[in-house]
Order: structure tokens, then C-alpha cells, then sequence
């Protein structure tokens, strides 16, 4: 994730700022969802619960590449996931932080285009 563009970018945001962000994997014991950002806290889950719906309605396992942008995105910009505008299929976080990092990938993730964790069914 660092080595895409807008990784490098997104680690640079936070390392510049004062605060200790603390990045870790998902406990099952102590954590409510499989990834999110709160408190300084960034959590990804390597095996994640649910997934994601991209380009063409498929459902994916989002990758950990693919999450640590999502959550890094929205400690670094404050971004959020909804659209803002009724002509947008997501939000800010989504197509600024997420898909970007996905489009650079090796090889390279489809877009997100639903908000939102789904049943991988």
C-alpha cells in the first residue's frame, strides 16, 4: 500500500502530524467490527467478515492493502464513506483513498462502488 501513490502519501499525512497512530490487526476478543479507525486506532483483518461490492456488482474480500487505505483515509483526511452529492455512488474516503490505492495495486483491485460492508453471499 505505501508503494502506491497515494499510500506513500496517506502514511506521509500521519507521520507529520504529533499524534502516535497505532495500526494492529483484528482481535475477535476486544473489537466490534473487522476494521475501522477510532481513538489513534487503525484496525485491518486480514481474514475480514464481510465484503465489499465493486465495479459490476460483484462481492470481493476486501485485500488488507485495500482496508489500510480505507481507515487511513479517514485519519489522515476526515474523509467520510457516504456520497455528498446524489450524482455520487460513494463518498469521499471511498474514491479519494480507497480506490486510488486499489487502481495502483499489483495487480490492480477494481473499484469500490457501493459503501459499506456486505454478506459474502
Amino acid at each position: 500500500m505505501k508503494e502506491t501513490q497515494r499510500g506513500k502519501e496517506l502514511y506521509e499525512k500521519l507521520d507529520r502530524r504529533e499524534e502516535t497512530y497505532t495500526i494492529r490487526e483484528y482481535d475477535k476478543a476486544i473489537d466490534q467490527a473487522d476494521m475501522y479507525y477510532k481513538d489513534l486506532t487503525i484496525v485491518v483483518n486480514p481474514n475480514p467478515l464481510d465484503c465489499i461490492i465493486v465495479k459490476g456488482g460483484r462481492r470481493v474480500l476486501p485485500s488488507v492493502e485495500r482496508q489500510l487505505a480505507h481507515e487511513m483515509g479517514h485519519a489522515a483526511t476526515g474523509f467520510g464513506d457516504a456520497p455528498r452529492h446524489p450524482l455520487e455512488r460513494v463518498g469521499p474516503n471511498i474514491d479519494k483513498n480507497e480506490n486510488a490505492v486499489a487502481k495502483q495495486l499489483s495487480p490492480p483491485e477494481p473499484e469500490r462502488s457501493v459503501p459499506g460492508g456486505y454478506a459474502c453471499k
